[in-house]
């Protein structure tokens, strides 16, 4: 009897290890790539013949010039792609899961898995940050917000005998500053920059 609880207990515990959240779990594509992301313009089209929610669209690295897909994954739970359309840098394909989201309890705020790293060693896994990516009012924007712990290495306190501590530091994230994507596609309704005629 005892070994079978015993049993029980491991197996708990060994499922609720391995439990993780929907988005956590669709972070894992993250780096691959994937075809038919090469053409912005056959994405438009592709966009267009469908209905979007307000997050979905081509959106614009600001001040970067990269371009992104935003599109649904799957409707339950919510989820959302981030896929590299158009790269500032050549060495990044068209198709790399850059990212993926998932709405938050808040109108316009998605709790976000973006790659903070694309060019990671051989045989080693993209390395992403969390984020919460907030569209504005008028739904031409997103803008990023990255949030969680950081451990930093405080040599100080390994150097002085007498302030021998744990050499390591929990470093909070600083208010971010303004970043984000501006949309490219559909065109936000007023448009970003004046139309001539």
């Amino acid at each position: 009897m005892r070994q079978a609880t015993l049993l029980t207990l491991l197996l708990v515990l060994a499922l609720s290890l391995g439990a993780r959240s929907p988005l956590d779990a669709a972070s894992r594509t993250i780096g691959e790539v994937r075809g038919g992301y090469h053409d912005p313009d056959s994405l438009r089209a592709i966009l267009a013949a469908r209905p979007l929610t307000p997050v979905e669209g081509l959106w614009e690295l600001a001040g970067h010039g990269s371009l992104v897909a935003v599109e649904l994954l799957s409707m339950s739970p919510e989820i959302y792609t981030v896929t590299l359309v158009r790269a500032a840098d050549l060495a990044l394909l068209p198709g790399t899961v850059v990212g993926c989201l998932t709405p938050m309890a808040e109108a316009g705020a998605y709790d976000a898995r973006l790659a903070s790293t694309l060019n990671p060693k051989p045989r080693a896994l993209p390395r992403h940050s969390t984020y919460t990516v907030r569209l504005s009012a008028d739904r031409a924007y997103l803008r990023l917000e990255p949030y969680g712990d950081t451990l930093k290495l405080n040599w100080w306190r390994m150097l002085v005998p007498y302030r021998w501590r744990l050499p390591l530091v929990r470093n909070q994230k600083p208010r971010p500053d303004i970043s984000g994507f501006r949309r490219v596609f559909p065109a936000p309704d007023p448009p970003l920059s004046p139309r001539y005629l």
